[in-house]
Parts: C-alpha cells; structure tokens; sequence
C-alpha cells in the first residue's frame, strides 16, 4: 500500500507525507515491506521543503547503511544520490531569497546525508573548509559536524575538543561535545567515552556515552569499556539518565554474538525504575539484526 501510494504522494499534503513516510519506515524496520518499495515512498517527497519527512528518510538510510558491507554500497549509494542530490541542487549551501523557515533544516539534512551516507568529496571538501575556517553556526552547524567527523581527519578530534572547552554558548558546547561520537577512530571513541567519567558533566555524560555506542565502527567497544566501568556508571550519573547509556545498543544491528552478549549484561544488570526502556532499547536492537539481514538479501 505504501509504495503504491508513492505513485500519488504528490496528491496529499504535507501531513500526510511525513505519516506515510513514518509508517513505510515502520514497516521496512520490521520486514513487512522492501527496501525498494520503502525508496519508492522517499523518492515521492519530491521537492516537499516539510523536514520532518525527510527526516525519518535520513535516519532510514543511514540505518540500511549500517547494515551493509562496504562492497554493496556503490548501489546503494546511487539510488540515495537520485533522492537527495536533486534537493542539493535545489537548495544549495546558503539560505535563498524568501525560503521558508522550516528550509534551512531540510537543508542541513540533505547535506549531512550526502555528505555521510554518500561520501560526496564535493560536499565533505566544502564541510571541512567551512569547519576550518570556524564557519560552524545556524541550521547547518550539526550537519557540518558531522560531515567532518565522518572523515577522521587527523587533528580534528582534538580540535572539537578545543572548541567544546572554549566555547562562548551552551549551543556551541553541546555541538561540539555531541558531535564526537561521529568519528569512527577506536582511540578517539575510548578516550572520549573515558572523558565521560572525568570531563564531561554528569547531567550530559549517560547520553553522551549513548551516542557513542551508536557508532557503526566503534559503538561496540565503547559499550564494553562502560560494561566494565558500570559500578561508577551507576554511581556517578543522575539515576533518571541511566537509560540514555543503552540507547545506542538499538544500532548493534550486524553480531548476533554481541547482541546476546549485551542482551545478558543488561538483563543481571537492572535499572531500578527504568529497565523498561532497556527492555525496550533490547528488543529493537534484536528487531534490527533481522532488518539487517533483510537488507544485504536486498542490495
């Protein structure tokens, strides 16, 4: 039904896109429809500037990504170019002349996802080029972050971490401090999920350490040293952020060896009054080796 609607998207209105989009995502994410009919539906928003919609498309992708080997990407890659290349073209890296106030956000998730997901050299070269030139502000802040930290530039870590401890607004501390997770070097991802028991403020380090498990390369081994460290997990953060630390584990989509390895740690290792979650955050990541295995079946 979903990719038959596609055919009509450009029929309903903006609400109706985004749920439509919402609930085609729901069901890829549970192997009731395929990744093309899923495409299909996202290939139908068409030039609609509502970010929301395009939002869930981003996050669906980049979960698919995540789920293939490096050599079945080329194909991929093309068929999210055909989706989000013409919006770059559309909208470009600088605000336009009476552009709507919701345009900036799409803008920004175009960008991140061409620049991540597809690995554009036009896009990444200009991300780093405005980072250097500490050009980081607005809408197109988080994007840019993220479109450099995905490259793992040597000195760039360190570099967010200057800017993190120097910054002149709360906006500019969080970006930097949430925009570690995106580099995918096991030194980095160690030493920043470390500098959650040190440096980093109790109210912001469980979901800090959250994110950085949710990193395709080395969430892994950052969930492990917390694993090992979860005594001082329990005692040094607030109680009611506890479950920020496993969000990430939702993103363990490729191991089953790890997945029952994380499944038994939380299951002896309860959150008084938020286990549910845990729970929760559990049962997706098992939903989602399942979805992986339906995506490299399909690519």
């Amino acid at each position: 039904e979903s990719a038959a609607l596609a055919d009509h998207i450009d029929e309903v209105d903006a609400i109706e896109r985004a749920v439509l989009l919402s609930d085609s995502w729901a069901l890829l994410f549970s192997s009731q429809i395929s990744a093309e009919q899923f495409l299909t539906v996202g290939a139908g928003l068409g030039d609609l500037d509502e970010p929301t919609p395009w939002g869930t498309l981003a996050t669906a992708v980049g979960y698919i990504k995540r789920a293939l080997p490096d050599g079945q990407l080329s194909g991929f890659r093309e068929k999210i170019r055909g989706i989000f290349e013409p919006q770059f073209a559309r909208l470009g890296w600088d605000a336009l002349p009476g552009e709507s106030e919701l345009t900036p956000q799409l803008r920004a998730l175009v960008l991140s996802t061409l620049g991540t997901v597809c690995a554009d050299e036009e896009i990444r070269s200009e991300a780093l080029k405005r980072f250097d030139a500490n050009d980081v502000s607005g809408d197109l802040a988080n994007a840019i972050l993220r479109i450099v930290s995905s490259q793992d530039r040597p000195g760039d870590y360190e570099t967010f971490l200057e800017r993190y401890r120097s910054a002149n607004t709360p906006q500019d501390e969080q970006r930097y401090l949430f925009g570690l997770p995106g580099f995918g070097e096991e030194r980095v991802a160690l030493d920043a999920a470390a500098k959650c028991f040190s440096e980093v403020r109790n109210q912001d380090a469980s979901a800090l350490l959250g994110v950085l498990t949710s990193n395709a390369k080395t969430g892994p081994s950052v969930w492990r040293l917390m694993a090992s460290r979860w005594d001082e997990v329990l005692a040094k953060f607030p109680p009611n952020t506890l479950s920020y630390a496993t969000r990430g584990i939702v993103t363990f989509i490729n191991d089953a060896a790890l997945a029952d390895e994380v499944e038994a740690f939380h299951r002896s290792h309860p959150l008084s009054g938020e286990q549910k979650e845990v729970q929760q955050n559990v049962e997706r990541m098992r939903v989602g080796l399942t979805f992986a295995a339906a995506m490299r079946e399909q690519f």
